[in-house]
């Protein structure tokens, strides 16, 4: 027997939830907290796209390779420090160029797409609300969404998850309005599918596809379509046709980038970056499999604490569209980056609405005796972090904003170049922020013998400055640069405290004379060092 609880929710359904249906979902008044909610986010976007530095590491990459797109004139192939940049399908890059060859400083020009993303985002949210939550006002679904930690800080700094987070719920969108009204060819879902991709690449196809699958056999599961019926529902979804125009952009870009760079580019990029990853977490984001259990309270705050009863609710309504949906979406998306070796907490951002939505149903649940309670919750929620966000955008971030980019220790280090010129090198690739701070491309040193040698051959010269990274003047690995740079070959310029900390020396006369010392045999280089993976 159920409890007292869970009995009282198992009655209830849309067709006669009556506390619920008095929320208008399309005429609430309280609708107007979604115009309220986008024109604050919208401000302070607006105010961020001109009123701070790049933030490390996502808006450097993007600012450095659309930096030397533009000054080599070159649309096709993103690139750091001259050499061919594998992470991330061009999409996100060439919005950016857009902006840029309109006029726009690099800096709001790599913004600018996340802001159109948003836009795009909450309509499609709004959208998607009729079609997963129809007993509910429409605004509820973005707004939540909206002010979740999460989508907040990925949305507002340049990258292209945002864009990935607009695909996906494009596409399910397109797939619950499919499933709902007929037996056309489902373009919304295809071309949503098609956006993800072309964002993010072939993991947009995973993301849907998953959430896609689970679905049906959820669906299944529940007898709301029969087993023998599951192959007819799959074939109206047009898979074939579908998949081939999703993957459509891409490929055409991998072939042309295979003719122009080579086809280790193409395989880099898409074996590499997308199945290397996956397996190994290259790239320096390795993390355990339950990093989620940790990341997902705190990013998805506070609407993550009832999301827990929120899968136990929608288990238990398999026979409503909306419900499975959220269920399945939620559930493919934790598991999948779950699975991988590579993870960060803003994987799991694609799934965000199906967070939100199956937390609303479990709100639903506690106040279906006064439902404005829910409203009024969400809505007092939403206007006071969207406030204090817009303060934190508009005022904070240009106090801190010299910092968060180190732009006061980096001018140190121009103002000493400018007062005795030398060329700037690196001992190690040098990281995005430096190529911001100090202009690309900028000459670099493999290992100690190819610093050394440099030395030798004149390629390094006295006057010259080497930036080397703290950790590479200690131990005895094989890139640890030994013997340290010392008098009477070198001199000790400056210390910054930056990227963990970078010691800054100067060739001297002297160096042309070093006796060339024993270095340490530097590690196999990797095939896919030939491109910059960041």
């Amino acid at each position: 027997m159920q409890s007292g609880f869970l009995a009282g929710y198992a009655t209830i359904a849309p067709s006669h939830c009556s506390a619920t249906m008095r929320l208008d979902p399309a005429r609430s008044p309280a609708s107007a907290m979604l115009a309220i909610a986008t024109a604050l986010v919208t401000l302070a976007f607006t105010l961020g796209l001109w009123n701070h530095g790049p933030i490390p590491s996502m808006e450097t990459r993007f600012a450095v390779a659309v930096q030397q797109m533009l000054a080599h004139h070159q649309w096709l192939i993103p690139e750091k420090n001259g050499l061919p940049y594998i992470e991330y399908p061009p999409f996100y890059y060439w919005m950016a160029l857009v902006f840029a060859k309109l006029g726009v400083p690099v800096l709001p020009a790599i913004r600018l797409p996340n802001l159109i993303a948003l836009w795009v985002w909450i309509g499609a949210l709004y959208a998607l609300a009729r079609r997963m939550l129809p007993t509910l006002p429409r605004w509820l679904l973005p707004v939540a969404v909206l002010v979740a930690p999460a989508a907040l800080y990925n949305f507002f700094i340049a990258q292209s998850d945002a864009w990935l987070c607009v695909g996906v719920t494009l596409a399910l969108l397109g797939y619950l309005r499919h499933a709902a009204d007929g037996n056309g060819f489902p373009r919304l879902l295809w071309f949503g599918t098609a956006l993800a991709v072309f964002a993010k690449g072939p993991l947009g196809l995973v993301l849907v596809g998953l959430a896609v699958g689970l679905d049906l056999l959820l669906a299944a599961a529940a007898a709301t379509v029969p087993w023998r019926e599951l192959p007819r529902r799959i074939w109206r979804l047009a898979p074939f046709r579908g998949v081939l125009l999703a993957v459509a952009p891409l490929a055409a870009w991998y072939i042309a980038c295979g003719f122009v760079a080579g086809w280790d580019f193409v395989r880099a990029a898409l074996v590499y970056d997308n199945f290397t990853r996956f397996v190994a977490g290259a790239g320096g984001h390795a993390n355990p499999w339950w990093m989620y259990a940790q990341s997902f309270w705190t990013d998805y705050l506070p609407w993550s604490v009832a999301v827990p009863f929120g899968l136990v609710m929608a288990a238990r309504r398999l026979r409503e569209p909306g419900p499975r949906l959220a269920l399945a979406w939620a559930v493919t998306t934790l598991v999948f980056f779950s699975l991988s070796a590579s993870k960060q907490s803003k994987y799991i951002l694609p799934a965000a609405p199906a967070f939100a939505a199956l937390a609303l149903i479990a709100l639903g649940v506690l106040t279906q005796r006064r439902p404005a309670w829910l409203t009024r919750t969400v809505a007092a929620w939403s206007a006071t972090i969207l406030l204090v966000f817009v303060v934190l955008v508009g005022a904070w971030l240009p106090q801190v904003g010299p910092r968060i980019d180190d732009d006061a220790i980096y001018a140190r280090l121009r103002g000493t170049v400018a007062a005795a010129p030398g060329r700037v090198t690196m001992y190690r690739w040098p990281r995005s922020l430096i190529l911001w701070q100090l202009g690309a491309p900028m000459p670099w040193f493999r290992d100690a013998r190819d610093l050394y040698g440099a030395v030798h051959s004149g390629r390094l010269r006295s006057g010259d400055y080497v930036l080397v990274y703290r950790d590479s003047l200690s131990g005895d690995g094989p890139y640890a640069l030994q013997p340290r740079p010392a008098a009477p070959y070198f001199a000790h310029v400056m210390t910054l405290a930056s990227k963990g900390g970078i010691e800054v020396f100067r060739v001297l006369p002297e160096a042309a004379s070093l006796p060339l010392p024993p270095t340490p045999t530097p590690l196999p280089t990797p095939w896919w060092a030939r491109f910059d993976t960041d």
